[in-house]
């Protein structure tokens, strides 16, 4: 590559051309927004990473993120997980079933200035489970939305990924590339692959998703039973999970004791959660 500084600890899909590659670190060393002879840099997003958009006329869309880590606690998880462990686990996500932004590179860029870690993915067609929420959904895309999160975190589970910031705006609701809607899961930073969860903490984890999703989807659907909303998650987190929807049953239950200590106005609605045998 043609670039002024140099490249380590990288890793890149096969299909990206380098020559594209050196056309993204040159506009993210010249500005913050820029275009130039047809393509696109646009910064979106600068808090703890910083999150541009590049564009061109080849028709790449992707998502770029660059770390440049401060104090020391940003330092080692840097160390920890550079973007090339990022890279790996999107890879193993798309493996486990888990729907995820495509990586295209992942390297560490060393100036004369600094030092910085880039993570480059494809850019998903949505919008986020945080931004749907301000709208209302007819009944089959909210049961559609609930069903696409039990699938989403039983492959989670299954595959052994402890997703540590389930927030809404981590997750996107838009259409594949097979032409189906479905929920992409989109900071992969606080995934971590441990291989095997142990209850308690499989169930702190489903505690807390329940707690930022499901309990919200009633409201956004409107008049539709909470009820109907959970059994729909239920049955497709047993089914990605790989275990019968009884035993999954159980474990919610003992997720509803958990949620009603901390919030005891839930329980009303928690507790008439379907068990395995419901066909209402």
């Amino acid at each position: 590559m043609n670039i002024d500084g140099t490249i380590d600890r990288a890793k890149f899909c096969t299909e990206i051309n380098t020559d594209i590659i050196s056309c993204i670190i040159g506009a993210l060393l010249s500005s913050s927004n820029i275009e130039h002879n047809g393509w696109t840099l646009e910064l979106i997003k600068s808090s703890k990473s910083y999150v541009y958009r590049w564009r061109d006329h080849s028709g790449h869309d992707f998502i770029i993120k660059l770390y440049s880590p401060t104090g020391p606690k940003e330092r080692i998880k840097s160390f920890l997980r550079p973007p090339k462990y990022l890279f790996a686990t999107a890879e193993k996500l798309i493996a486990a079933g888990v729907s995820t932004p495509k990586p295209i590179a992942a390297f560490r860029l060393t100036t004369n200035e600094r030092a910085v870690g880039i993570y480059i993915m494809e850019r998903e067609e949505g919008i986020t489970v945080k931004d749907l929420a301000k709208t209302s959904v007819c009944l089959n895309t909210g049961l559609h939305i609930a069903a696409e999160m039990g699938r989403a975190w039983g492959n989670l589970v299954r595959s052994g990924f402890l997703h540590m910031d389930p927030i809404r705006g981590n997750f996107l609701y838009g259409v594949n590339h097979r032409g189906h809607h479905s929920l992409t899961v989109l900071d992969i930073d606080n995934i971590y692959f441990i291989g095997w969860l142990p209850k308690p903490v499989r169930l702190h984890r489903l505690k807390k998703m329940s707690r930022i999703h499901l309990l919200g989807l009633p409201k956004l659907i409107g008049t539709t039973p909470p009820r109907l909303i959970f059994k729909r998650f239920l049955h497709a987190y047993a089914k990605a999970y790989g275990v019968p929807v009884k035993i999954a049953s159980r474990e919610w239950i003992e997720v509803i004791s958990m949620l009603a200590k901390q919030k005891p106005d839930v329980y009303t609605i928690l507790s008439n959660f379907p068990i395995a045998n419901d066909n209402k």
